[in-house]
């Protein structure tokens, strides 16, 4: 029953061939109350504490109060709850330091003494140390406010000889905030009270730290003690049957551990076998927004250990709930844009910590890493309970940036009613649309467009969620309409030598017109509609010649003559002679046409080579 309370005597024995000897550094009046004060390295010390991160400084401490004769009335379960806590502490557990508190000794000033100064000093000194406070005595409620009450109180109700448990867990607290793992056992009438809240199932860590606390009914329920379970109270009889293996059952036939989730189940649901007068409770004593991450835990006195290998296989165990294992392991996003981020998400089971093997930083079990790959990576996620590890890699893709090359329309600009096309390329693109009505389109492509009015035209292309876009205008001008020559006239179209006519025009959809002279044949730009005042020397033709928008053009041709150029009949240039050079002076023009200064009176149209800009053949005249 006791083979590993044995061993571990056996193993400080040899592991150390002096026991150092000294008395507590506190005055005087508070030494009485240590039942042991040891500076030799227990078990906890030597072998559990380093596995928490630390050195072998880890210490066990403990404050056992209760009171059993009080003013009013005895209460012997209380006496033998603290006698069997103190002896199962000292002679099981080994813990380093044991104060016992009982009677009147159980008030304010040695609570606040040793829980706000000296075991607060203690575990600051002593990293990765564990507390325990274990209370058994009288309890009392004013409305939701609970008490302990002292030895002196005249009765349950007597509030002025009583400590609220409010005061008593801010004092705890001074121990908790230092030490690795903290445990409070309360068996009083209503000490539900004391609990802050509770998580339930939730599975601890031991490595990780936590502050827990049991208490043996809720805050308006009282508590017992019955016969036929012992002695003492239901609560710690309870208590001391669980830690020293009835409440070892996970696995199923037990590891060697017994966790403060095993250890609150084995009492909860043995006590509501018992007495349905009154339900164990447990919380958790550190802040909501620091929850505890790990639990107390001790070590299970019944394992038949038969070799002392057994006692290295338990240490190992503190891992507890098995293997490490990984819940999962992700990135979010898988594949990324190349110089975007993408983060490492994973949570893993009965794990210390965890690393990467690209990377020295220590990470949580449940934790999440932000990454930056420039190319396809691999990431090797590495979790451990300090003995076992688990692995896990994961590939991370890696795509080029969405890139759009060119979008554009040719032309750019059109006439109302005409179509151009947008043409575009991209690079690294997954989906590309272009608004207006056109919807997806592949990533290089061009496609007609025939818009009514300007419109900027956009594309939009993207690749795992990262987009980018280009626009285009194309502009919708009016339609052109070809060019015309309204009129081309002149005012006199016969004066005489010396006198002056005006050629006048008007026109329609002319960007220009040139005015070609009916004398020497020159040519000169003027206004699409306006006026010449001119006075040839002799009969000349001229021509106008307009030009449109469109690309059209037009000519127009306005005779005059001059009376004393005119040659008597009969007499004048011979049949043959040129009147007119060769030139595009219009369309159908007439064979003949009168000619006063030829022999015959006319003249004739004579082809020449060659083609006019408007289409037709030059030709010039010649006398009949």
């Amino acid at each position: 029953m006791h083979k590993l309370n044995i061993l571990i005597t056996i193993l400080i024995f040899l592991a150390f061939n002096s026991v150092a000897s000294q008395e507590p550094n506190v005055p005087e009046k508070y030494k009485k109350y240590f039942v042991k004060y040891s500076t030799e390295k227990s078990i906890y010390s030597e072998k559990i504490a380093p596995l928490f991160g630390g050195a072998k400084t880890g210490r066990s401490f403990a404050l056992v109060a209760g009171i059993s004769d009080y003013k009013f009335g005895e209460l012997p379960p209380a006496k033998v709850d603290i006698e069997s806590i103190t002896s199962y502490l000292l002679n099981e557990e080994h813990f380093d330091e044991v104060v016992v508190l009982t009677e009147e000794d159980v008030n304010y000033t040695n609570l606040k003494f040793f829980l706000q100064s000296y075991f607060k000093s203690r575990v600051q000194d002593y990293p990765q140390s564990r507390f325990l406070f274990a209370y058994s005595g009288h309890g009392n409620l004013d409305g939701r406010d609970g008490y302990i009450v002292e030895k002196n109180a005249s009765s349950l109700s007597d509030l002025s000889n009583s400590i609220s448990v409010d005061i008593l867990r801010n004092l705890i607290e001074k121990v908790m905030d230092k030490a690795h793992h903290t445990l409070v056992l309360l068996n009083a009438c209503h000490a539900g009270s004391f609990l802050n809240y509770s998580h339930g199932e939730k599975q601890y860590i031991p490595r990780k730290r936590g502050a827990h606390a049991i208490t043996a009914g809720g805050t308006s329920e009282k508590t017992y003690s019955i016969a036929k379970v012992g002695n003492g109270s239901v609560f710690f009889e309870l208590f001391l049957d669980g830690v020293r293996g009835a409440a070892d059952t996970v696995p199923q036939k037990g590891d060697g551990i017994v966790t403060f989730r095993e250890l609150f189940q084995y009492i909860h649901s043995n006590t509501i076998l018992i007495t349905d007068a009154q339900i164990p409770r447990e919380g958790d004593l550190r802040p909501s927004d620091d929850t505890s991450e790990g639990s107390f835990f001790f070590i299970d006195s019944d394992v038949d250990i038969k070799e002392p290998t057994v006692l290295s296989r338990l240490v190992n165990a503190i891992g507890f709930g098995g293997q490490p294992e990984l819940k999962y392991f992700l990135s979010e996003p898988k594949t990324l844009v190349q110089g975007d981020s993408a983060t490492l998400k994973w949570e893993s089971d009965h794990s210390e910590s965890c690393s990467f093997t690209d990377s020295d930083q220590i990470f949580e079990p449940e934790d999440e890493r932000t990454i930056y790959p420039t190319i396809n990576s691999s990431y090797t996620l590495v979790c451990t309970d300090g003995v076992e590890k688990v692995r896990s890699t994961l590939d991370v893709i890696v795509i080029g940036r969405p890139n759009i090359g060119e979008f554009y329309s040719s032309p750019s600009s059109i006439e109302d009613g005409g179509r151009a096309e947008l043409i575009w390329n991209s690079d690294n693109t997954q989906l590309c649309t272009i608004d207006n009505g056109i919807g997806p389109v592949s990533s290089s492509g061009r496609i007609s467009v025939a818009p009514k009015a300007s419109t900027t035209y956009t594309i939009y292309c993207s690749t795992q969620n990262k987009e980018i876009s280009a626009g285009t205008l194309v502009r919708v001008l009016p339609a052109k309409k070809p060019v015309s020559i309204r009129s081309f006239e002149v005012s006199d179209t016969s004066i005489k030598s010396g006198q002056s006519t005006t050629l006048r025009w008007r026109t329609s959809n002319a960007e220009y017109c040139e005015l070609e002279d009916g004398e020497d044949f020159s040519t000169k730009e003027v206004n699409v509609n306006s006026s010449e005042r001119i006075t040839p020397s002799s009969d000349s033709e001229y021509s106008l010649t307009c030009y449109g928008a469109d690309g059209s053009e037009e000519t127009d041709y306005a005779n005059i003559y001059v009376e004393n150029n005119r040659i008597p009949e009969n007499s004048g240039f011979p049949s043959g002679y040129g009147m007119k050079i060769c030139g595009c002076w219009g369309y159908n023009p007439p064979a003949y046409a009168p000619e006063p200064r030829c022999q015959s009176g006319t003249v004739r149209i004579n082809m020449c080579p060659g083609f006019c800009q408007g289409g037709g053949s030059p030709y010039a005249y010649v006398c009949s």
